[in-house]
């Protein structure tokens, strides 16, 4: 088999992966905390949340963000592992990722682990560009 070929399999199994992760958290019709892009910057503020990036990599070289506690895992390995992530109850837990949808599917899967977590709807690119402006060390 050819190499192009193999990528094309890969990808094809990655997106028929990712949708039938998405028909399960819609059929679990996602019943998740939802934070919305007007909120978040005083949210964030009050709340002092964990940070969980979802991003790949590339993807957080374009938009990086400065907030702190901010923890990347990437999606692609956090997904295999839901089962054995753990959630501090006593803190609230923010997922982002680019546009939401990564974010809301991880969150739809743990929500059984703590009623503290929350996902950014339609992720950190429907932001203002001036979400720098929170730098909490």
């Amino acid at each position: 088999m050819s190499k192009k070929i193999a990528q094309i399999i890969i990808v094809i199994t990655f997106i028929l992966f990712i949708g039938a992760l998405t028909f399960i958290a819609v059929d679990n019709q996602f019943n998740v905390k939802v934070l919305h892009a007007n909120q978040y910057y005083q949210w964030v503020e009050e709340n002092r949340p964990i940070i969980i990036d979802l991003r790949e990599g590339n993807e957080l070289y374009k938009n990086p963000l400065t907030y702190q506690p901010v923890i990347n895992l990437p999606f692609l390995q956090i997904e295999s592992r839901v089962d054995s992530i753990q959630i501090p109850q006593t803190e609230k837990v923010l997922f982002v990722c680019s546009d939401g949808n990564r974010a809301r599917l991880i969150c739809s899967l743990l929500k059984h682990k703590s009623a503290n977590i929350y996902y950014l709807e339609h992720g950190l690119l429907s932001l203002p560009k001036v979400h720098e402006k929170i730098t909490h060390q």
